[in-house]
């Protein structure tokens, strides 16, 4: 979609949009088909690939807590995979900046600082919030 087509007003930061997802139950049918299809939606947006190589798992959020939980897989100095980190984001309403964002697991070889710039940016994405 262009800049043309979608006004500031229709767009809302990634993290609001999956907190307003998760407070909508709609009954089973066609509704609840559209809920399934933009909840795959909001989650392909995520940070994948790169590290992240396994499923990113959100089954423990809600509207006021986002949590997802991840597998990163680290590499060496030679670019030969080396192990394996688990990692959950923590993201809860502040006030004064919007959201709070916290990286759990161990920080091996300081991922977690990166980690943090990565889903720092990609919760503040703007989405379609009637895609």
């Amino acid at each position: 979609m262009t800049a043309e087509t979608i006004t500031p007003s229709k767009m809302l930061p990634w993290y609001q949009a999956y907190a307003q997802l998760l407070a909508w139950s709609p009954p089973t049918g066609k509704w609840s088909d559209v809920r399934h299809e933009r909840e795959r939606s909001l989650v392909h947006a995520l940070p994948h690939g790169s590290g992240i190589d396994t499923d990113l798992d959100l089954s423990n959020s809600t509207p006021q807590r986002l949590v997802i939980m991840f597998g990163f897989h680290h590499m060496n100095d030679n670019g030969m995979y080396d192990g394996w980190t688990n990692h959950s984001v923590v993201i809860t309403p502040c006030l004064q900046n919007g959201f709070s964002l916290r990286i759990t697991g161990k920080d091996r070889n300081g991922i977690k600082d990166y980690l943090a710039d990565l889903f720092h940016s990609a919760m503040g994405e703007l989405v379609d919030k009637f895609a």
